[in-house]
């Protein structure tokens, strides 16, 4: 009598694993920008955020930084945002749990040139160097190829031995509009200048210059004398309401001016 059963195998699992929450998606900044500019951060703001969230572009992931529990940001591509539209915007986390969250709407307008608008304005407007004394030359609509030495398609601001800490360069308008993109080509470099040491977009409000905020530069902007002459930035910054704006810097070299192929303004 008596006697072993057969043996059969008694398995010990690790814990389950922990379920991600789902994602609650309640903003995002900017929720709309105009066709055509450069390359965007977007922010988006909720809850349950994990480290493995996606923002999702009408469906398809975009590079994701995981701030925290209630914002996470992703890069946008100029591509994006080139023509005027709406897309869909989601956030996934991936499984066990996550899911997606219901979508958000995000607006492409069509930009609006406001360069024909407004009335040129300058610091130095006699100007002594070998560019186009006719300031209306930086909106010609004539954009130069890189490389180009043509100096009567530029506004350059030498004049003579004069030399200043600051330069500027834009428009006026006879009513407020709200601004969100620069287009600015640069004109030659020279040996003495020609260049901002450093660059900001600046709009006026109720007489006073304000600097724009979360500026960006496509291509990035050197702020040096880089042997490239006539190179086009656009100049992305958050939509902004004025009644003037303007590019405002140091002018580089020893005589300390500044070269404008071309400067062109957009807006809401």
């Amino acid at each position: 009598g008596g006697g072993t059963s057969v043996q059969q195998a008694f398995t010990v699992t690790g814990a389950p694993a922990s379920s991600n929450p789902a994602p609650a998606f309640s903003s995002m900044v900017p929720a709309s920008t105009t066709a055509g500019g450069a390359n965007l951060t977007l922010t988006v703001n909720g809850s349950n955020f994990v480290a493995g969230s996606r923002v999702r572009w009408n469906g398809t992931d975009r590079t994701t930084t995981f701030v925290s529990a209630t914002r996470l940001t992703a890069a946008l591509a100029a591509t994006d945002t080139a023509t005027p539209g709406t897309a869909q915007v989601t956030v996934f986390t991936p499984a066990p749990g996550g899911g997606t969250s219901p979508a958000q709407t995000f607006t492409v307008a069509a930009a609006q040139n406001l360069t024909a608008l407004g009335t040129i304005i300058a610091k130095i407007t006699a100007p002594q160097g070998g560019g186009s004394r006719n300031i209306e030359v930086i909106r010609d609509g004539v954009m130069p190829a890189v490389g180009s030495t043509d100096s009567l398609t530029q506004y350059d601001t030498y004049d003579g031995p004069n030399t200043a800490t600051d330069d500027w360069i834009g428009y006026q308008y006879t009513a407020a509009q709200t601004f969100n993109r620069v287009v600015f080509q640069e004109g030659r470099h020279f040996f003495d200048g020609g260049w901002f040491n450093n660059l900001t977009v600046q709009v006026r409000q109720a007489g006073n210059w304000v600097n724009v905020q979360r500026l960006s530069a496509s291509p990035f902007y050197p702020g040096i004398n880089n042997g490239i002459t006539f190179e086009t930035y656009t100049l992305q910054f958050d939509a902004i309401s004025g009644d003037a704006i303007r590019l405002y810097g140091a002018p580089g070299g020893s005589a300390a001016f500044i070269s404008v192929g071309e400067l062109q303004v957009f807006g809401l």
